[in-house]
């Protein structure tokens, strides 16, 4: 994955040795996990070895959504010494998701191929006022996918056999049966509503406090629970969190009118940032209808278990600081 540089074309007739202060440069693209399913992003790292007395610029990233990729993030270069000492060394991150296999032409026609290569981004490095191509060679990843090729629905379960087709008449014994459980069940309802009126009212047990209710949340998470009613769960501690830090529960607001109604002193800043990220991710995992992967519930968990970290290191502003709460007059 290592390149050695070349002059840039719109660089000119460059003198005799013109390559010497990008001479050393090499440029490698690391993923950070060979094999990931399809639409999970993993991370994309670009690393460049220059002399100290060039810089690196990056041009229009490839990974588009015509061409397969979904780019999440984009980190900015960092520059570092190297550790022998022997110029710079700048890192890049990024956060992409392949969308869709490869397509690769065979005897019997054109097929999927679960191996990707990742195209790197074009490098360009500047040494005062010359200029010079990198060029890397491409990562390749194995994107899987949970159907097969040739399959365009979901398998079904194991076992799973489909229901006989057509009315069938059922004997009158099992008619009978039928209309005796019914009105033993509502016998037996019309019983338990006049006990309840009658008897003693039960009192509803306390909610689990946060210790209790962060412990059973590692429990599922451990277990591998994906759950839309998990995700749900983890919004509500991430929201008592905050409501009993400011003394003031709010459980009947929405998550927009819940953010808005923080206060907006600075020492919240951070706070109200996080929470607010966090219910927008979790909005898309709780109302989109689709069952959540592992993957996305173990980001939100992180996110959640991370605003409790923040909720429990909070320093109050000073006495005195003026308090900013939105809709105040």
């Amino acid at each position: 994955m290592f390149c050695a540089p070349a002059p840039a074309a719109d660089a000119g007739a460059l003198p005799q040795g013109s390559l010497a202060p990008a001479a050393d440069a090499r440029a490698v693209l690391v993923v950070e996990r060979p094999q990931v399913e399809l639409g999970e992003p993993f991370e994309l790292r670009v690393e460049v070895e220059h002399d100290a007395g060039t810089t690196l610029r990056l041009g229009e990233l490839p990974w588009t959504l015509e061409e397969g990729w979904l780019l999440f993030d984009a980190g900015d270069p960092l520059t570092l010494d190297r550790s022998d000492g022997r110029g710079l060394v700048t890192t890049t991150r990024f956060r992409v998701a392949a969308t869709e296999q490869a397509q690769v032409e065979t005897e019997d026609g054109w097929t999927w191929s679960a191996t990707r290569e990742v195209p790197p981004p074009p490098l360009t490095l500047v040494s005062g006022e010359e200029t010079f191509e990198l060029t890397c060679e491409p990562a390749s990843i194995v994107a899987t996918s949970l159907l097969a090729v040739g399959e365009d629905l979901p398998r079904g379960f194991p076992g799973w056999t489909d229901p006989p087709q057509g009315p069938t008449a059922l004997a009158q014994w099992e008619r009978a049966g039928a209309v005796a459980v019914v009105c033993a069940g509502v016998l037996l309802w019309a019983w338990l509503v006049l006990l309840r009126r009658t008897g003693p009212r039960e009192q509803t047990p306390p909610k689990p406090g946060l210790s209790e209710r962060r412990r059973r949340i590692d429990a599922a998470l451990r277990s591998g629970a994906t759950e839309p009613e998990l995700v749900f769960e983890l919004t509500d501690l991430a929201r008592s969190a905050v409501d009993e830090l400011l003394g003031e529960p709010r459980p009947g607001l929405t998550d927009s009118e819940w953010i808005a109604a923080l206060p907006r002193d600075p020492s919240m800043a951070s706070l109200r940032e996080r929470a607010a990220e966090f219910l927008a991710r979790s909005a898309r995992a709780k109302y989109s209808g689709h069952q959540p992967t592992g993957w996305a519930v173990e980001e939100l968990a992180t996110e959640c278990l991370g605003i409790l970290d923040a909720v429990a290191n909070h320093r109050p502003a000073p006495a005195g600081d003026p308090v900013e709460v939105e809709g105040a007059a």
